[in-house]
């Protein structure tokens, strides 16, 4: 997840950060990919003259998106990406398709009225150019971009790890430290052979790799099976190494929970969100992934939302933002101590299962591996 762009000079061709555009701010929208491709995203301020002159003059739109494209999201066909700002006035939806980067990014604008914060838009539905109703005033296919690419595209493809070092990984005939269960009976610490989803639904991982950039931190797991909705991958963050396995001391706990092809990635602040056993809460149950509105970081209940998952068959990759992280108090230049403690959870059925595969050091992470 990158640094969002709140407010900008429109169309000037230096897109500069305006501090004094922050009153505009009108709370935030959810927007929905509908399309077969990765869609990049992102909002900002307008007016209907505004809008109008893109309408007119298409390489404005190119010289607007190519700018702000290093502040763009990610949002994976078929998912959804909350917590974009919405404006009192206009607010323009920019968005990039990702078909082809040879031939450039078709680039999509959708023009939203004011007053429209909580509410959810699509992009990418065949009827996209002939809405009409009173939530979009307009839908403007326009020309195409060649952006620079990322270093890693969230687009749950294995391709752009190939040539990245392993931080961890595991073999086959390998056993997590920790099996924690939890069901309508309570909590408990169970064997593999008492396990219900051992070596189930994505639980056993097999490799684990990290890229930190200035935006990002991106994280790949694979698993030894298929991964499965209901699966998540779970990062406590510890500023020091907790004594034991199955901590509850954990500073900042980020779930990855895997519910399709891809989502958003939610963080929990400090570890008073966690059970009695140690396990991530989440707004749909341990495990089973957050609403789009229940990422309100206002709300000490819920999780704060900070990046974009995409999934495949047999991994889970993931941009976290690191400007969040910093936040925390995690990879700044001053402070890179702190372990990772890694470990996958299934739920299924009314049963929740974490299998915690021991700490990582932040120092192994900001390295790119070992």
């Amino acid at each position: 997840m990158k640094r969002r762009l709140q407010s900008l000079c429109f169309f000037g061709l230096l897109l500069l950060a305006a501090p004094g555009l922050f009153s505009q701010a009108g709370g935030t929208i959810t927007v929905q990919n509908f399309s077969d491709v990765l869609m990049y995203v992102t909002t900002l301020p307008v007016t209907i003259q505004e809008f109008r002159e893109l309408q007119t003059n298409p390489a404005k739109a190119a010289t607007l998106a190519e700018e702000l494209f290093p502040q763009m999201e990610t949002i994976l066909p078929g998912s959804y990406l909350p917590n974009l700002p919405s404006f009192t006035g206009e607010t323009l939806i920019l968005a990039l398709q990702a078909e082809s980067a040879s031939a450039g990014y078709p680039i999509s604008v959708k023009l939203i009225p004011g007053g429209s914060a909580g509410r959810a838009y699509a992009l990418g539905q065949p009827d996209d150019q002939s809405d009409t109703s009173p939530d979009s005033i307009g839908m403007l296919p326009v020309t195409r971009i060649k952006p620079h690419p990322e270093p890693i595209r969230i687009d749950g493809r294995f391709v752009d790890w190939l040539s990245r070092p392993e931080l961890r990984s595991y073999r086959q005939d390998s056993m997590p430290v920790v099996i924690i269960q939890q069901n309508n009976t309570g909590i408990r610490q169970i064997t593999p052979g008492d396990s219900v989803f051992w070596r189930k639904g994505g639980a056993q991982l097999d490799v684990v790799k990290t890229l930190l950039t200035q935006e990002n931190l991106y994280f790949m797991a694979s698993s030894y099976q298929q991964i499965t909705p209901g699966t998540s991958i779970i990062l406590r963050l510890h500023k020091t190494a907790p004594k034991e396995q199955q901590s509850k001391t954990a500073d900042v706990t980020i779930e990855i929970p895997v519910v399709r092809r891809g989502g958003p990635v939610y963080l929990w602040p400090g570890s008073a969100l966690d059970t009695e056993a140690g396990l991530p809460q989440t707004a749909s149950g341990p495990g089973a992934g957050a609403s789009p509105s229940a990422a309100d970081p206002g709300n000490p209940d819920n999780p704060i939302y900070m990046g974009q998952y995409g999934a495949s068959n047999f991994s889970v990759e993931a941009a976290i933002s690191r400007a969040i992280l910093e936040d925390f108090g995690f990879f700044n230049p001053e402070a890179q101590d702190g372990v990772i403690e890694l470990s996958t959870g299934v739920s299924d059925a009314g049963i929740f299962e974490e299998f915690y595969y021991g700490l990582i050091p932040l120092a192994e992470v900001i390295q790119g591996g070992r």
